[in-house]
Order: C-alpha cells, then sequence, then structure tokens
C-alpha cells in the first residue's frame, strides 16, 4: 500500500492528527538538523570529506537541492551565533525563512527584539517590517554603490581613476564611453592573457606558449623530467579534464569545480610520479589538491592553471 492509499484510508479526525503531529516533529528534526550542521560547519568537516564547502557537501552527500542547501545553511550559521533562535524553530514561532529575511540586521543587540516581532509573521509581512525599519541606501548607481561600502573611499577613487582613463583611451573604439563596453574590453584583454582555456590553441612561439625547441637543446633539469610540467601536458590534460577539477567522490560523481584549479601529479613528484605525461597529470582544485597531499602524505607544490 502507497503513502497516499494509506492516506485515504484515515477518518478525517486521524489524518489531521497525524498532519499535526508530523509538522511538529518536522519542526524538532528542522532544529536538530541546523544544529547539526551548525556545528559541522564550525569544525570544517567537509573539507576532510573532499568537498571545498558546505554548499558542495549538502548537495553531493546529503542531496539537498541548491535553494534547500543555500537556505539551511545560511540559517545553521544565524544559529550557530545566536542558538536560542532553534528552539522558537522547534516551537513553531519562527520558520526557516525568518532567519534567512533577519540574517542581514541582526546583531547581539538587537537580535531578541527582532525575534519577538517576527514570531508568527509571514514572509512577506517579515520583508515589509526590515525594509520600514531597516532601510537600504537608494542605488542610483550601480558602479558607486558596490565600490564605496565594500571597498573604500580611496579605493573607490582609484577605481574611478582607472575607469575613466580606460575611457579615454577607448574613445575611439567606444565614442560613448559606456561603462559596459570599457569592461568587457578590460576583460577580453584579461582572459587573453589569464585565462588556461583560451591558450590551449596557441601554437608553438606564440604569446603564452613555450617556443619549440631547436634539436640538441639542453633544458634545465627543472625543465627535464622535473617538477615543471610541459606546456603540451597542461593542454592535454585541460582538454581532456575539460577545465575543471577531475576529483572522484566516493559515488563516482566528479567535483567538476572551475574555481581556483591547480595542476596536480597523480603519482606525487615526490615519489617519482612523471611531469612530462599527460596521464599522471591532473586538474584539481584547490581543496582537493591539498586533500590529494594529504592521502599521499606529501606537501603541496601545485602547479596553477
Amino acid at each position: 500500500m502507497s503513502l497516499i492509499d494509506e492516506c485515504r484510508g484515515m477518518r478525517d479526525e486521524d489524518l489531521e492528527r497525524g498532519l499535526k503531529f508530523l509538522c511538529a516533529h518536522g519542526r524538532h528534526n528542522l532544529a536538530r538538523l541546523l544544529a547539526h550542521m551548525a556545528e559541522y560547519d564550525r569544525r570544517q568537516l567537509c573539507a576532510k570529506k573532499g568537498h571545498p564547502n558546505l554548499y558542495s557537501y549538502c548537495i553531493r552527500s546529503l542531496g539537498f537541492d541548491e535553494g534547500e542547501a543555500y537556505r539551511r545553511i545560511r540559517a545553521a550559521r544565524v544559529a550557530r551565533r545566536w542558538p536560542e533562535v532553534l528552539e522558537f524553530i522547534r516551537k513553531g514561532e519562527l520558520h526557516l525563512t525568518a532567519l534567512i529575511v533577519l540574517s542581514p540586521v541582526l546583531d547581539d543587540s538587537n537580535r531578541r527584539e527582532w525575534i519577538r516581532k517576527a514570531r508568527g509573521k509571514t514572509r512577506r509581512e517579515l520583508e515589509a517590517l526590515v525594509a520600514a525599519e531597516c532601510p537600504f541606501p537608494a542605488q542610483a548607481d550601480c558602479a558607486r554603490r558596490i565600490s564605496l561600502p565594500r571597498i573604500g573611499f580611496d579605493a573607490a577613487i582609484v577605481l574611478m581613476t582607472l575607469i575613466d582613463r580606460a575611457k579615454q583611451v577607448l574613445r575611439h573604439k567606444h565614442p560613448e564611453g559606456r561603462l559596459e563596453d570599457v569592461l568587457r574590453e578590460a576583460l577580453e584583454i584579461l582572459l587573453e592573457r589569464k585565462d588556461p582555456q583560451r591558450r590551449l590553441g596557441l601554437k608553438p612561439g606564440e604569446a603564452g606558449g613555450k617556443p619549440a625547441a631547436p634539436a640538441g637543446t639542453r633544458f634545465p633539469s627543472a625543465w627535464r623530467g622535473g617538477r615543471y610540467i610541459p606546456a603540451r601536458v597542461k593542454r592535454a590534460v585541460w582538454r581532456r579534464d575539460d577545465g575543471r577539477c577531475a576529483w572522484r567522490f566516493e559515488d563516482g560523481v566528479v567535483c567538476g569545480s572551475k574555481d581556483w584549479l591547480e595542476f596536480d601529479h597523480v603519482r606525487p613528484f615526490a615519489r617519482g610520479g612523471r611531469s612530462d605525461d599527460s596521464r599522471n597529470v591532473r586538474l584539481l582544485c584547490r581543496t582537493h589538491n591539498r586533500l590529494a597531499a594529504e592521502e599521499a602524505g606529501v606537501s603541496v607544490g601545485p602547479a596553477r592553471a
């Protein structure tokens, strides 16, 4: 018998009684879940399990979707700082969304007052209350809003000076001087110089590549069988691993992160692993490169991608 069939066979009063029981039980379990997540986060156990962060652990190991992972992590971090909120969750006086809405405005001096105001309110009611009592500054200019409060006044002046100069330099190409045109041009130049994926197609002698060596050329020992990974090997590894972290979890799923990529020796160089063979080189994110080094008992010596 399916769960639906089981419910269909209940009397009205039993169905309602069971529903209320399950809701109360669910709130109790949610409070305990957030407490466990808060402590797991404090201990940074996700890194020991091969995950770059708690978000990845929640999705890959706990089976959350992206939204669930985000909401529960944020609520767990509020609970980690102010454990008393879990009792309100357990009693049903606060819901998960309330903790997320309140998280930007809570501090040690006002948390009790805000919790009192939030009890029993819907998300819309709570958002309206927060907006009325803690209005955020106007967002007239996106560039100013990001620069001034986040990186400081002096840094903002330097940034705006650079933008103004870039507009002057690019005036012939972009006569209107629009910010998006300037930023796009700057990012294209940056990626041409720094993005390994854009260097994949480079031929020997081109910018960023290694010139072909004449026959009989003797390379330094660091290049000949040393830790140095030749450009041709890097290109082959990047293509094979699709520019992503190749670390495999216990369930066989590949990490796939594109952040903080580093070239790693499958068999450590200190133990005879070759650098000139793409079969012994892989792409790993920084977290998994360090984890691989810990498991192998060697020091990390990454080649940044």
